[in-house]
């Protein structure tokens, strides 16, 4: 005679009282409908012990019952078999279509959850789980026992999840963490206290904001005043050259160009503010609004070796207050937010060289209100006084689409890859041209001050001092280690403007020779610094100038046979007072 048995462990089942049947050896019970139909299976005599209370008409179908796979769909799923666990839970379903226990078991193995009471601990799935279907199947059909432990189960897991964004909260400090976390406690509202921590947060983040926009403004003014005391000249026959103004106007060279700025007396320029390189010209600013130029070196063209120099050498510009230099072109903003510009100044050029140096650059008539300028290699660049900006030049790349650009402090123009990088009133970034690789990586940056642009590489100075690169060829941008900077300068190698007038530059190669410059004393007595440096050339002027009256007067003076040694003397001084007069 057959006999039931155990489908989980083979041991003899015991029927008991009210139609249930027990395992001796693992107690698993088992109810009347499945015996009915396992009685039907076996087609046999059936040996039972014990009281069996078996009614109804019994039919040969079935199989395991649907207590039996449950049990053994939560033991696979304490195995980690998902999938195994599912397909049993499945099968439960096939037999009791409103099983909650089979809906929860699903749901686990859906997780991959081993228990049901590690759903407390799916703090990132939370919002997930209350959506899943058979989470809602369990909430249907589940007696309030089961719903009330996987509400209790999930409501655990958001706790956790709140707990956490709390702690997130009470940690944010910056701008873009308090803006995060306001988003974030926006979508809780409502729940516990996240409306009064929203509050908070966004109190602090306006806090924070006017603090910010404070330090920004006096970043931007610290920026403002150092703007163009140093310069870079591209690359070309006579190398990387660089050259700076420093606080008593006179003005640093270093690399290849120091001979043959010699024959210019570049190191006798005086009341320079600023400087600005092409190719082959140096521009110097001076405080009266005029504008030195210099030869840097020398190109080829057809008619042979001549030297490139700016037409303001010859048609002399005025009233200017900023000076920038793409590769072939210089730029001049003047006082009344007009803008000047010339292209290298090249005698019998041939056609075809004026052709490729001449791209439109220099199409800058009718530009008003204009407030800063930058000059790419083949394009010029204005910023607006109401932050729109204005280009002319080269566009094959895009780089003068700035039509649309609005709320920009400050513009940038690359000399390499075809780009011009705006900096908007709030430190963000936006940018046009062929590098989309540095576009992507520019425009995440925040709290920015100023912005350089050098060959493949951009540059930006953040409001605490430090700086940020991105290059074209790296995946991330870098933080640099540099403090207490006011400005930032950039082609091949990196340099720095620190407040007390120090420079750091990331590439001792290219700039040998600037180990001990120092442009001025402290960024906040800059302005004082040139001042005291201009009267002090004025005394001296005015002293030159009485010493010049008086040799004058003694000259007129001067009679009898034995004069004409001191005659030559004075005249020699005199015409030595000249020259310096005039430099």
């Amino acid at each position: 005679m057959a006999a039931l048995q155990c489908e989980i462990c083979g041991g003899k089942l015991i029927g008991k009282p009210g139609g249930v049947f027990e395992c001796d050896s693992c107690g698993m019970e088992y109810s009347t409908e499945w015996a009915k139909a396992k009685i039907q299976e076996i087609r046999g005599t059936v040996q039972v012990e014990g009281t069996v209370e078996v009614t109804g008409t019994v039919k040969v179908e079935g199989g395991a019952n649907k207590e039996s796979l449950l049990k053994r769909g939560y033991l696979l799923l304490e195995d980690s078999d998902w999938k195994g666990a599912d397909e049993c839970f499945d099968q439960v379903l096939n037999i009791d279509p409103e099983c909650a226990e089979a809906f929860a078991g699903k749901l686990c193995a859906g997780l991959k959850c081993s228990r049901l009471e590690e759903i407390a601990q799916r703090t990132e799935e939370f919002e997930k789980i209350e959506r899943n279907r058979h989470y809602q199947k369990v909430l249907r059909f589940g007696e309030n026992a089961l719903k009330k432990r996987m509400t209790g189960y999930l409501e655990a897991a958001k706790q956790e999840k709140f707990r956490q964004i709390c702690q997130e909260t009470d940690r944010a400090e910056t701008l873009p963490d308090l803006r995060r976390q306001i988003e974030i406690l926006e979508r809780w509202s409502g729940y516990q206290d996240a409306d009064s921590r929203r509050e908070e947060c966004l109190r602090k983040l306006e806090g924070l904001k006017q603090v910010n926009t404070r330090n920004m403004e006096q970043g931007r003014r610290q920026a403002a005043r150092v703007s163009g005391m140093v310069a870079f000249s591209p690359a070309n026959r006579v190398g990387y050259n660089i050259a700076a103004a420093k606080s008593d106007g006179t003005v640093l060279v270093t690399g290849e160009i120091t001979d043959y700025l010699s024959h210019d007396h570049v190191e006798r320029w005086t009341e320079v503010t600023a400087v600005a390189m092409s190719t082959c010209s140096l521009l110097g600013l001076r405080g009266d609004g005029t504008v030195l130029t210099a030869g840097l070196g020398w190109e080829y063209n057809p008619d042979g070796l001549q030297p490139l120099m700016m037409d303001c050498a010859s048609k002399p510009w005025t009233d200017v207050v900023s000076i920038a230099c793409g590769e072939s072109h210089g730029v001049g903003l003047k006082a009344d937010g007009t803008v000047l510009a010339s292209l290298q100044h090249i005698e019998d050029a041939d056609p075809d060289l004026l052709a490729y140096i001449g791209r439109g650059q220099t199409d800058v008539d009718g530009w008003k209100q204009v407030i800063a300028i930058a000059a790419g290699a083949f394009h010029t660049v204005g910023l607006r006084a109401d932050g729109t900006v204005v280009a002319a030049g080269d566009n094959q790349f895009g780089q003068c689409d700035v039509q649309e650009w609005k709320d920009i402090a400050a513009v940038a123009a690359s000399q390499e890859f075809d780009g011009t990088v705006g900096l908007r009133v709030d430190g963000t970034v936006v940018m046009t041209g062929k590098d989309k690789s540095l576009k992507a990586k520019v425009e995440t940056w925040v709290d920015l001050v100023a912005i350089a642009v050098g060959r493949n590489q951009i540059v930006g100075l953040k409001a605490d001092g430090t700086g940020i690169v991105a290059r074209s060829k790296s995946r991330s941008t870098q933080m640099m280690d540099w403090t207490d900077l006011v400005a930032v300068a950039a082609f091949d190698p990196i340099i720095g403007i620190r407040k007390n007038g120090t420079i750091v530059a990331d590439s001792y190669i290219y700039t040998r020779g600037m180990e001990d410059w120092r442009l001025f004393q402290n960024i906040d007595t800059l302005e004082q610094e040139r001042a005291a440096h201009q009267e002090k050339r004025k005394e001296a002027r005015r002293r030159l100038e009485a010493e010049r009256t008086a040799l004058q007067n003694e000259l007129a003076n001067l009679k009898g046979l034995f004069s004409g040694k001191r005659r030559k003397e004075i005249e020699a001084r005199l015409a030595a007072i000249a020259k310096e007069l005039e430099e």
